[in-house]
């Protein structure tokens, strides 16, 4: 017979399967709470389960779930996404310069590694805004958070375009000035959301 645990708390008629378990758990830990670990017989719950569930019975001897506040969370994510915006911008100076030298294939694989990162980055917010509660997702900062990630997509297609072009001038000013400015603006952002 599995037994189920929340945060150490033993939930009873949680049931056997890991569908059953995960639906028992996401209840007791209630809406403020997200499950952020699974251990099954003290081996990590593959993400495939998580996604979709095996229907064997019992799915583990002891199933032990992990929960973490929401919010905090979210606050937690901002501010590491902040940090990835600190880190970003000598990546956009380096980029820049290999640009300017003439150095293009050591300029792509820069240009590569900032635009994987920025995509991060926005894969952060966009998960932290589905959070109940997050902080810095009040209208006035929905508003500005939705101007900083319009002027940021311009400047992406400025990027795409200039290396489309091979507009080596444009995709330098465009890397060392614009994108500094806009890591600047969606730092402070992020900076004020996650301390809100």
């Amino acid at each position: 017979m599995m037994q189920v645990y929340l945060d150490g708390k033993l939930l009873s008629g949680a049931g056997q399967s890991l569908s059953a378990a995960l639906e028992s758990a996401l209840d007791a830990a209630g809406a403020d709470r997200l499950l952020i670990e699974a251990v099954a017989d003290g081996v990590p719950v593959p993400a495939e389960h998580l996604d979709e569930p095996p229907a064997s019975e019992p799915y583990a001897g002891r199933l032990e779930f992990t929960s973490a506040d929401a919010s905090g969370l979210a606050r937690a994510t901002l501010s590491d996404a902040a940090g990835a915006l600190v880190d970003l911008k000598p990546l956009h100076e380096l980029a820049a310069d290999r640009v300017r030298e003439g150095r293009i294939p050591e300029a792509m694989a820069l240009i590569s590694d900032v635009l994987i990162r920025w995509g991060e980055v926005r894969s952060a917010i966009e998960l932290t805004s589905r959070t109940a509660g997050a902080a810095g997702y009040d209208e006035a900062g929905s508003r500005e958070l939705s101007e900083v990630i319009r002027d940021l997509a311009s400047r992406l297609t400025e990027i795409k375009r200039a290396l489309g072009a091979q507009d080596w001038s444009s995709l330098s000013d465009v890397l060392a000035y614009d994108m500094d400015e806009q890591a600047d603006r969606l730092r402070n952002w992020l900076d004020r959301a996650s301390t809100g």
